[in-house]
């Protein structure tokens, strides 16, 4: 019978639907965009992190040091050892600051360097490779270091550790380790680093990684590691994915006071229908499950098909960034997580339908075709308590899973709710100034004014 009375009243209050419908699709196709094209992006870093930081581990020192006492050399595929420091060069007589890498045969161990006019090679001792903003300060001549002069090979766009080097006030200068020997220039006078990138044979765990991380900072060596975990881009990583978590969060607030408006909307709108159920002997735990039915109904056809709105919008703009920048961002479609977008939206917008629910208990006929609520004005903290609590509940859970902490989710979760309120409160105070001087406005102003008021 429920079903059938429930069947009825969507054939009949369909257009009444559409409002919620198209609010619940909206919110499943804007969560899902987000989280594909975050999705998406961490993937997208996550493939070129290696390339970024040069290998799976990069040490550095202002010392010379062992790698052997740093890491196993069963756990090492391929080592490159590199010196950077800075320096001044010249050509003629023009003379410019330089980045000096000194580089050995095996660099680079993940990426390519960009030439251009040719492909990258080892390098003679009387050879150097130099980027565009060198070689735009000193041109193509022979170039001066230490009274050595060496041939500019070719001119680099671009390397690897470049896309993470930032804005820099000099050039850079790629020299091989027998072209530093044949410049006889004395690095006790440059403030240097002696920098080892290590390619690794297997992918170590979390606990490894931690090991090799505190043996690096007993010797006074800084590593960075590919992967998660603290150190450089990792780290860098980490608090962007947790940034770009919260910002999903914030979505999902909103998203949910959208589908508690559209849910409140719902049943008011299908008011009448109750009470003529109310009227005809149908008693209120029916009407309770029948209406939990209409909006699940409603919820579920919304969500699925925002979800697949929402996929397809990630695959558009993803078209877009490969088209007009050249960027592939690796759409890697994991079912299993629209599958928790999908219950994460339908359990939240379930919720949503409980506080409405709750307020229909004791409700009259008369009082539902009156569009009035029973003890509107004497609402009790418990009852506003119950409201909040079951409408975040289901957020919370997915920031405590997404952000991979209790406290870290609970954190997260008390900070957008105290500035979500705060916006509110100053919304308030500023909707009630504007309408207290109201009078000097035009007619349309006023009306808009007044609805703001009132809502």
């Amino acid at each position: 019978m429920i079903y059938k009375f429930s069947k009825k009243i969507i054939q009949k209050e369909w257009r009444s639907l559409m409002l919620p419908f198209l609010s619940i699709l909206l919110t499943g196709a804007v969560i899902t965009t987000s989280f594909l094209l975050i999705s998406s992006a961490r993937n997208f870093i996550e493939s070129k992190n290696k390339e970024f930081l040069g290998g799976d581990i990069s040490y550095s020192s202002s010392r010379e040091y062992e790698v052997g006492s740093l890491i196993a050399q069963n756990q090492v595929s391929n080592i490159s050892k590199q010196i950077t420091f800075s320096g001044l060069v010249s050509a003629d007589s023009t003379s410019a600051g330089a980045s000096f890498k000194i580089i050995d045969d095996n660099y680079p161990l993940y990426g390519t360097v960009d030439l251009q006019n040719g492909q990258f090679e080892k390098l003679k001792d009387n050879e150097v490779y130099v980027d565009e903003n060198l070689y735009k300060s000193i041109g193509a001549g022979p170039l001066e270091f230490n009274n050595q002069k060496y041939i500019v090979k070719d001119i680099i766009k671009t390397s690897p550790e470049s896309l993470l080097g930032g804005f820099s006030f000099t050039g850079t200068l790629l020299m091989s380790q027998d072209g530093l020997t044949r410049s006889g220039a004395d690095l006790s006078l440059f403030r240097k680093e002696f920098v080892t990138k290590v390619k690794l044979n297997q992918k170590l765990s979390k606990a490894e990684m931690e090991n090799l991380r505190q043996v690096a900072r007993e010797q006074n060596v800084r590593g960075q590691f590919d992967g998660s975990g603290a150190g450089g881009i990792s780290f860098g990583l980490d608090i962007v994915e947790r940034f770009l978590v919260i910002t999903i969060l914030v979505i999902s607030i909103l998203s949910l006071v959208n589908i508690y408006a559209s849910v409140n909307y719902l049943a008011n709108r299908l008011r009448r229908s109750f009470a003529i159920l109310i009227a005809i002997g149908l008693n209120l735990s029916s009407v309770y499950k029948i209406l939990f039915l209409i909006n699940s109904f409603v919820i579920f056809i919304g969500t699925g098909l925002g979800i697949v709105l929402g996929y397809f919008a990630t695959y558009y703009v993803e078209m877009l960034v490969a088209m007009n920048f050249g960027l592939t961002m690796f759409l890697q479609v994991n079912y299993t997580e629209l599958v928790y977008i999908f219950i994460t939206i339908f359990i939240t917008s379930i919720f949503a339908t409980l506080p409405v629910i709750n307020r229909l208990r004791g409700v009259t006929p008369r009082e539902l075709l009156s569009h009035g609520e029973k003890n509107n004005n004497t609402r009790t903290f418990k009852n506003i308590l119950f409201d909040v609590v079951v409408g975040i509940l289901p957020v919370t859970v997915a920031a405590i899973y997404l952000l991979e902490s209790v406290w870290f989710g609970l954190g997260a979760m008390v900070g957008i709710i105290l500035v979500y309120g705060g916006l509110m409160l100053f919304y308030y105070y500023f909707v009630d100034v504007v309408y207290k001087w109201r009078e000097n406005m035009p007619f349309s102003l006023k009306l808009i004014t007044a609805q703001k008021k009132f809502d």
